[in-house]
């Protein structure tokens, strides 16, 4: 079959839409991919600044409790968790909130 010039471009529109296609892809890609590794740290850092106020204000948090903390991975919660470990005057208070 005789390739006319109507498919020679077309072809190479083709080829030159994937290759556009792909490098959007992977720019979007890396951007996610930032914005999750951007998250976890600012998740890992609220958890450990909560593990740590507990600790200081409450004594050695018990396991169970690091589980159920490091589980949960909304940071509007571990925000609302930390104000509850300023204010509350026991370890079995805070777990009454965290069990909420």
């Amino acid at each position: 079959m005789i390739k006319t010039i109507f498919d020679e471009k077309y072809d190479a529109g083709v080829a030159v839409g994937i290759e556009k296609g792909i490098e959007k892809g992977i720019e979007k890609g890396i951007e996610k991919g930032i914005e999750k590794g951007i998250e976890k740290g600012i998740e890992k850092e609220r958890f450990e600044t909560l593990l740590r106020i507990l600790t200081k204000r409450l004594g050695e948090v018990p396991f169970s409790v690091r589980d159920k903390l490091y589980a949960i991975h909304n940071l509007d919660v571990l925000g609302q968790l930390t104000d509850v470990a300023l204010d509350c005057q026991s370890l079995d208070e805070f777990e009454a909130a965290l069990n909420k």
